[in-house]
């Protein structure tokens, strides 16, 4: 068997801790999608108040698509079989 020159407990360790940051990330961008999809209005608000706030290259249709990747990546996290999350929950 050969071994690896890397530090196995460090990576292992840092590997486990950024997998479970991906999963609370997902699950607080799961609510931000909700909360897009609950209230209509919140995309072009949202891009108002950045606006307003010194970003005004931001526009409703910003907010709109990121509400869609949202969607994409948890459709991916939940594909496959067994799904791409229950890969990731088996190391935590």
């Amino acid at each position: 068997m050969t071994t690896s020159s890397q530090d196995a407990i460090t990576f292992a360790r840092n590997l486990i801790g950024t997998v479970n940051s991906l999963i609370a990330t997902m699950q607080q961008l799961n609510t931000f999608k909700d909360r897009l999809t609950q209230d209509p209005n919140l995309a072009a608000s949202a891009a108002a108040a950045m606006n307003a706030a010194g970003r005004p290259t931001l526009t409703t249709q910003n907010f709109v698509d990121v509400g869609a990747a949202i969607t994409e990546v948890q459709f991916t996290l939940n594909s496959g079989a067994p799904t791409q999350y229950s890969k990731l929950y088996e190391i935590l």
